[in-house]
């Protein structure tokens, strides 16, 4: 990382005094009023971007930082931050850990270092952290992912979330459930739930349970377990034993992984599987092959969906890391790209006045980099009110969007097919 901001351009500040000699001598008439606006273009926005590049879900982490890094350098490439006189975006990255506790520290230290604004965390307990050490210094914290409810619903003034919230994504996932069954007449009557239980797990699976119970579906099980487990067979007993129709899913990676083996080992099956993180992974789907196959997700970006900018953005990303763009890459190019259109609206990265620029931004789909399917436009307490969780479901080991419609790549399956 260290060597990728070195590739940034950083351009030598001009020294004032030694500017007017130089053009006096030279015979040239100087505008002195001028002058600010040249200092101006000179001054860099550095950004505390904080990600897990080590611990459990690094590679979760380095590849959102692989979006970030793109995005910025395809701004400066175009010419920066034309309010600003060119100014260039730099991020400066910093690792989470995973940790709240670390998290907390390395916003402290990145918001003392001068930055603009911080970027990050993936992880709700640690964003709901270092949201909190914003506030406190009055720093804008743009959070691209982090789905936790509670972390708009503090008051703050300088959390802006781009994703929408757990109980945003509880109900999008059991609207669709319940057309699929309208629509098939193949309807479920029964539900269970697993769950990693951090923040993350708990808020997504109480709201889950709430729009399934809302649904008419009954509970027939609730299971959590810690989110760096390494054995699940107790649980998936659990899990079959109750025959669910549907099961909801809050997974990181390697957990997600775990749990679709364990359950092909105990050749449990069920109508319909909902995932929301770990399942939207292409390390989900090279570490399962077709055991991944028919489980549904909620998936922000695909590269296969009908949004403006998608396929292209996922062939320059491919270009430079080897790799296909996943959702995690794809929020946070996206999210760069708003924070630079509200750098453009304040005319300045000062933070206040940045602050005030990400309240009044609106952008839709597909415009100015935006390449996810819905737009950014926040409410008062920083939450963005026209965000949305697409469907996917992996079918052929590939994530295929199938919902809604007007993004659809594929068709649904439903319900699916044993895969034993």
């Amino acid at each position: 990382m260290n060597k990728k901001r070195e590739n940034f351009i950083v351009e030598k500040k001009i020294n004032r005094r030694s500017f007017i000699k130089s053009t006096l001598i030279a015979g040239a008439t100087i505008l002195i009023a001028g002058f600010p606006n040249v200092l101006r273009a000179q001054k860099d926005v550095n950004i505390g971007v904080i990600y897990p590049t080590s611990g459990v879900i690094a590679m979760t982490g380095r590849t959102m930082t692989r979006g970030v890094e793109l995005a910025c350098e395809e701004v400066n490439q175009a010419g920066g931050i034309k309010s600003l006189g060119g100014a260039k975006l730099v991020p400066i990255f910093a690792d989470s850990e995973g940790k709240p506790e670390v998290g907390m520290a390395a916003a402290e230290k990145l918001i003392q270092q001068g930055v603009s604004c911080l970027f990050g965390c993936y992880q709700s307990a640690v964003t709901f952290a270092t949201t909190q050490i914003a506030e406190r210094y009055k720093t804008p914290h743009v959070v691209p992912f982090a789905t936790a409810d509670q972390i708009t619903e503090r008051g703050f003034k300088y959390t802006f979330r781009i994703i929408p919230p757990a109980s945003k994504c509880a109900k999008d996932q059991t609207d669709f459930i319940m057309y699929m069954a309208e629509k098939t007449g193949v309807r479920p009557k029964t539900a269970a739930f697993i769950y990693e239980n951090t923040l993350f797990g708990q808020t997504s699976s109480n709201y889950q349970k709430t729009e399934a119970q809302k649904a008419g579906l009954k509970i027939v099980e609730d299971i959590s377990y810690p989110s760096d487990v390494q054995d699940l067979t107790s649980e998936i007993s659990k899990l079959k034993a109750r025959k669910p129709d549907v099961v909801y899913r809050t997974c990181y990676l390697n957990d997600a992984i775990l749990v679709t083996k364990t359950m092909y080992e105990l050749k449990f099956h069920c109508m319909c599987q909902m995932g929301i993180a770990g399942e939207t992974l292409f390390r989900y789907i090279d570490g399962l092959g077709k055991l991944a196959n028919y489980v549904f997700a909620t998936e922000m970006w695909n590269a296969r969906m009908n949004v403006p900018g998608a396929a292209e953005t996922n062939l320059r990303f491919k270009k430079k890391y080897g790799v296909e763009m996943d959702q995690q890459a794809a929020g946070t190019y996206a999210a760069i790209f708003k924070l630079k259109e509200a750098l453009e609206k304040a005319g300045s990265s000062d933070r206040e006045t940045l602050r005030n620029g990400l309240s009044k931004l609106e952008i839709g789909p597909g415009e100015k980099g935006n390449i996810m399917p819905y737009g950014a436009k926040f409410d008062e307490r920083g939450q963005n009110t026209i965000g949305f969780f697409p469907i996917a479901q992996i079918q052929d080991e590939m994530l295929q969007p199938v919902h809604p419609e007007r993004i659809a790549n594929r068709k649904p399956i439903w319900p699916a097919p044993k895969p034993f």
